[in-house]
């Protein structure tokens, strides 16, 4: 099956509580090819994934990157997802999966779990807030 290599630009801000940005946080970010594969098929462990990024956000709490949009892991019902864990000095790390509307796989308890934020696809376009506390 040929991979649907969707772009996707995700972007968006690091802020604290009071919603002043963060500068300098850290944001490592993994998730599976289209196919839903972390690593070279059939291999899908997501211990050591082939898309991985390692970023900072800017002065102003603003990061964005470019990959493909991913796909569900194979013979389950999770949702496509991109995991990401953000952190600085003086805050708890955040750690969390954005899941994508629409995506069939997306269930009502995760829209009320903060381990997920559910976002919409606005022409290939992904926008989150990270607040860290």
């Amino acid at each position: 099956m040929p991979q649907n290599r969707a772009k996707l630009t995700v972007s968006g801000v690091v802020v604290d509580a009071k919603n002043s940005p963060i500068g300098g946080a850290s944001i490592d970010v993994f998730h599976t090819d289209a196919e839903g594969y972390y690593g070279v098929k059939p291999i899908s462990d997501n211990r050591d994934p082939r898309l991985k990024l390692f970023l900072r956000s800017a002065a102003d709490g603003s990061w964005s990157f470019e990959t493909i949009r991913p796909g569900s892991d194979p013979d389950s019902r999770a949702p496509a997802h991109i995991h990401f864990e953000v952190g600085t000095r003086g805050f708890a790390p955040r750690i969390f999966e954005i899941v994508f509307e629409g995506d069939p796989f997306v269930t009502s308890a995760m829209r009320t779990n903060p381990a997920f934020s559910v976002r919409p696809i606005n022409a290939g376009r992904v926008t989150e807030r990270i607040v860290l506390r």
